[in-house]
């Protein structure tokens, strides 16, 4: 009997040790969004309350007669500076002009995907975006309940919310590499835009 009180206590405590080294994206959020430092045993940020369920999937809309698509994912990313594995969203995104020519997108050369930066307790996820052109951008998204279903219980949250700030400080961007011609996705997403899209 005292050995299985023994087994029982230790694994209680193993549990809570363990279970010390995991934040939430919201705890997470609580210390960024204060700017305060996260808890040294802190070695995980994980989505544990699958708020980023209602992120993932394909998202479109139209801007300045340009169709937007974002096709957002989930991503688990270890910061060999911190020490800590968190997971984030990702977006690839495709910009079509009025034809459905493709003018921009994450899949050409020089260019990337939006990368997951922080999750803030406003329901934003911060992601950063830097172009061929040494241009940049952080882009903040969150996912909404439609104005006209704000009254229906569990309504799905169907649009995403989309800001566009400028990332470079003061507006400061750089030429290309040697003058290079480039493509600069931020052409298309200018400092200040507000865009509203809808899963698909």
């Amino acid at each position: 009997m005292i050995k299985i009180k023994i087994t029982i206590a230790f694994l209680f405590v193993s549990i809570l040790s363990n279970a010390q080294d995991i934040l939430s994206l919201e705890q997470a959020a609580y210390y960024i969004d204060n700017e305060l430092d996260v808890p040294e045993d802190v070695t995980k940020i994980y989505d544990l309350n699958n708020t980023v369920d209602s992120f993932i999937g394909n998202w479109t809309g139209v801007y300045n007669g340009r169709t937007i698509v974002f096709r957002i994912y989930k991503t688990r990313v270890y910061n060999p500076y911190s020490e800590i594995e968190a997971d984030y969203v990702n977006v690839k995104y495709d910009i079509t002009d009025s034809s459905g020519n493709v003018v921009v997108s994450s899949a050409q050369s020089g260019l990337s995907e939006f990368r997951g930066i922080s999750y803030g307790a406003d329901g934003f996820f911060e992601l950063s975006l830097q172009d061929a052109c040494e241009n940049t951008r952080n882009i903040y998204i969150k996912t909404a309940v439609p104005q006209q279903n704000h009254d229906i219980l569990g309504a799905p949250k169907t649009e995403l919310q989309v800001i566009i700030t400028q990332g470079s400080p003061q507006g400061i961007t750089s030429d290309p590499p040697d003058n290079s011609p480039c493509t600069s996705t931020a052409d298309y997403l200018p400092n200040g835009a507000m865009l509203i899209l809808n899963k698909v």
